[in-house]
């Protein structure tokens, strides 16, 4: 067995497919991809599964774009009694080596309503910004998508003139600021996944490098 404090001090000393505990390989996953530190600032507490109607997201899995079109359906076992934020933020806008737009909106869910035991569906708390699915520039190379689940400590007012201004411009969202203002700390669940628009015929040839030639074969 790997040792946990092995893997967190260096990320890159084990294959994550070898590790049996999911959480710990999400973990290494997250930095590996950078998502830890650049969206969140530490581990999660839990993973929140995410399932497209073709796909489900594991831990950074290159997943086209044409299947992630719809809002999916989340998975949240360890959610409690309470009022969740819930986000999807696409971090390499426009592209991985030139993110100028950082971050970009997916989805963006206030006042989810969390039940234990009760099935946990963001679009039935305030849609600020409704699920529109990734769609990468042809060839800008792979994009992460990074899902956190945030527990609220209070609702959120929705009728902010701030909030209005991220439900129209969806990009360079200020996902720290927006995280300090409402007191919603580190997401206690997390998951992410890979969106390439890819040029290759060949989808598995996909979400390798941060840039695709659409000249290759």
């Amino acid at each position: 067995m790997i040792a946990r404090s092995c893997v967190l001090a260096n990320p890159d000393c084990c294959e994550t497919d070898d590790i049996g505990d999911d959480l710990l390989q999400l973990t290494i996953r997250l930095q590996i991809d950078g998502i830890i530190p650049e969206v969140f600032p530490s581990p999660p507490e839990s993973i929140v599964g995410v399932s497209f109607e073709s796909v489900a997201v594991e831990s950074g899995n290159c997943i086209s774009p044409l299947q992630t079109i719809l809002e999916p359906v989340l998975d949240f076992p360890d959610v409690k009694n309470g009022t969740y934020t819930v986000g999807f933020f696409e971090v390499d806008v426009p592209s991985r080596l030139v993110s100028l737009l950082r971050f970009g909106i997916i989805g963006l869910f206030l006042n989810v309503k969390g039940v234990q035991g009760e099935p946990f569906v963001p679009s039935s708390g305030f849609s600020l910004a409704p699920y529109i699915g990734p769609a990468p520039i042809v060839c800008s190379g792979p994009h992460r998508i990074a899902v956190g689940v945030y527990q609220q400590e209070k609702d959120i007012n929705t009728n902010s003139r701030d909030l209005i201004n991220v439900s129209v411009e969806r990009v360079r969202f200020d996902l720290a600021t927006f995280v300090s203002n409402y007191s919603l700390g580190n997401p206690v669940a997390a998951n992410y996944w890979i969106s390439d628009n890819c040029c290759s015929v060949d989808y598995n040839n996909c979400c390798n490098t941060n840039e695709v030639s659409c000249n290759d074969d």
